[in-house]
C-alpha cells in the first residue's frame, strides 16, 4: 500500500491499494460513519437517449460518502463499500452507493478519530508489496495441494490428482506427467520475490525438487519433511522451528506462533484470558504480555481501550484473520485471547 497524503489534522489519508493483502488491511480500518472519498461510475440519462431507444452512459462522480457497510470478499481482489453520498453534486447527494476499490485504486479515508491501532495497521502494510510471496506444493503420489501465503490465511491454487489411486491405474500414471502438471499451477504465481516450500513425506516430494531444479523460472526453493501431505503439512510447518528464519515476517506464522503459545499456557493451566470481561480486568491491571483479536472484535467499542492498555503496558497486540483456522479458534474464544505476565 501506498500513502499518498496525510492530511494535518490527522484526520484524513488517502492510499493506494498495491496488492490483494491491502484490501483486508481497508476492512479492518474502514468502519461504519467513517467518510470515504473516491470516483464513481454512475449511470446519466442524455436529451437525445428519448429518441435513440433510452441509451445511457457512464460518467464520472468523485464522490464523498458516508459508509455504511464494508465487505472483503476473499480472494477476490475487491473491497466494496456501500453507503450514502454526501457530497458529489446535488443531483446525486442522498443517494445509496456502492464502491469497489481493487488493486491500484486510490481512496480517501476521513474519520472523527483514528484509532492508534487503526494507523498501526495501516502503515504496517506501506511495505507489503515488497515482502516475498510464499508458495506451498504439500504433496504425495496420490495428490498435491498448492496455496500461497497472504496476511488473512492459506489462498488455494490448485489441488491436483496424480491418477495413481490403485494397481489398476498404475499402468497409466506418470510421475513427470504430474509434476508438469503441478509446475504448470506453481508458475502462473512465479516470481522473482517468491518462495517455493515443497511439503510431504516419501520420496515423491524429493522427486519433485529433483524435478523443479532442471526447469527454468524457479522461484526460491526449500523443501521439508512432514508427516501430513495436505493444508495440514503448511500447518505442521509453520509452527516447527524450520519456519523461523524463512517466514519470519509473515503474518500466518505469527498469528499459529502465538495461538499455540496461548493454547500451551490454557492447557498447563498458566495464567491466561479469554472473552471480553476477563482481558478487560487483565488489561486494565497491566498483566497482559501478548493479546490476540479477531477482526470482529478488533471494531468492537471496548476493545480500542483494551489494545491502548496492553501497549501502554509494553504489550504486543496480534490482529487474527478470520478467514483462517487460527481466527476461527480465537473466534470461539470469544474473539479475545490474552497471555498473562502473571495470575490475576
Amino acid at each position: 500500500m501506498k500513502i499518498l497524503h496525510e492530511d494535518r489534522s490527522g484526520t484524513s489519508v488517502r492510499v493506494m491499494t498495491m496488492i490483494e493483502d491491502d484490501l483486508w488491511t481497508l476492512k479492518n480500518v474502514i468502519r461504519t460513519g467513517d467518510r470515504v472519498v473516491s470516483t464513481v461510475f454512475r449511470r446519466v440519462d442524455r436529451p437525445e437517449d428519448r429518441v435513440r431507444a433510452k441509451e445511457t452512459y457512464r460518467k464520472p462522480f468523485t464522490v464523498r460518502m458516508k459508509v455504511e457497510e464494508v465487505e472483503f470478499r476473499k480472494f477476490s481482489d475487491t473491497l466494496r463499500i456501500s453507503g450514502v453520498i454526501e457530497e458529489g453534486g446535488e443531483d446525486v447527494k442522498g443517494d445509496h452507493q456502492s464502491i469497489n476499490v481493487g488493486i491500484e485504486d486510490e481512496i480517501e479515508i476521513i474519520k472523527e478519530k483514528w484509532s492508534r491501532q487503526e494507523l498501526e495497521l495501516l502503515r504496517e502494510s506501506v511495505n507489503s508489496e515488497s515482502r516475498d510471496v510464499v508458495i506451498f506444493v504439500a504433496l504425495d503420489d496420490e495428490t498435491a495441494e498448492v496455496y500461497e501465503m497472504k496476511s488473512y490465511g492459506l489462498m488455494p491454487l490448485a489441488s491436483i490428482l496424480s491418477g495413481k489411486t490403485g494397481k489398476r491405474y498404475e499402468s497409466s500414471y506418470s510421475e513427470t506427467g504430474y509434476f508438469e502438471e503441478i509446475w504448470g499451477a506453481v508458475k502462473t504465481r512465479s516470481a522473482d520475490r517468491n518462495i517455493l516450500v515443497i511439503l510431504g513425506g516419501g520420496f515423491t516430494r524429493s522427486h519433485f525438487e529433483a524435478f523443479l531444479k532442471g526447469k527454468r523460472g524457479v522461484p526460491a526453493l526449500f523443501s521439508f519433511a512432514t508427516g501430513r501431505s495436505d493444508q495440514g503439512a503448511v500447518y505442521e510447518f509453520l509452527e516447527s522451528d524450520r519456519s523461523e528464519d524463512l517466514l519470519k515476517e509473515a503474518r500466518l506464522r505469527k498469528e499459529k506462533t502465538y495461538l499455540d503459545m496461548f493454547m500451551r499456557a490454557l492447557g498447563k493451566e498458566e495464567p491466561v484470558a479469554y472473552g471480553t470481561l476477563e482481558v478487560e480486568k487483565a488489561s486494565a491491571a497491566g498483566a497482559v504480555s501478548v493479546l490476540l483479536v479477531t477482526e470482529t472484535s478488533f471494531r468492537g467499542e471496548k476493545t480500542a481501550k483494551i489494545m491502548d492498555e496492553v501497549r501502554n503496558a509494553g504489550g504486543e497486540v496480534h490482529i487474527i484473520s478470520g478467514h483462517d483456522e487460527s481466527g476461527a479458534v480465537v473466534e470461539r474464544f470469544g474473539g479475545l485471547c490474552a497471555i498473562l505476565r502473571y495470575r490475576l
